[in-house]
């Protein structure tokens, strides 16, 4: 079995806890090992396996968005070798989603866009 992607001690708040939030706790983050893509996750509901939070790809930055994602579907991307495509971040640690929208962006090169 590989890592998984909600770790059992993770205190993600259900969904729709922080909607009212203008700067929500980031509580998990979500990168692909073999490409671009990121997710930084606010709010999650093990019932039905969705999750809300922000979602870009360093090579097309200005399409960022929040939004809801199925981790079901994360967790069956694969490469050619069977391995998982996603992997959570073991050292990200909870912040305010402007916070590391910030910290994340420093990274690419037009950061203006990513934020």
């Amino acid at each position: 079995m590989g890592q998984q992607l909600i770790h059992k001690t993770s205190r993600i708040p259900a969904l729709y806890a922080q909607e009212n939030e203008s700067d929500p706790m980031v509580h998990v983050k979500l990168f692909t090992n073999s490409s671009s893509w990121t997710w930084l996750l606010t709010e999650y509901s093990p019932d039905d396996d969705m999750a809300f939070g922000f979602c870009y790809n360093s090579a097309d930055p200005q399409n960022a968005e929040l939004g809801y994602v199925s981790l079901a579907e994360l967790r069956a991307l694969k490469n050619r070798f069977g391995i998982a495509l996603v992997e959570r971040d073991i050292h990200f640690q909870p912040c305010r989603l402007s916070e590391a929208k910030k910290t994340e962006c420093t990274n690419l090169k037009e950061t203006t866009q990513c934020v």
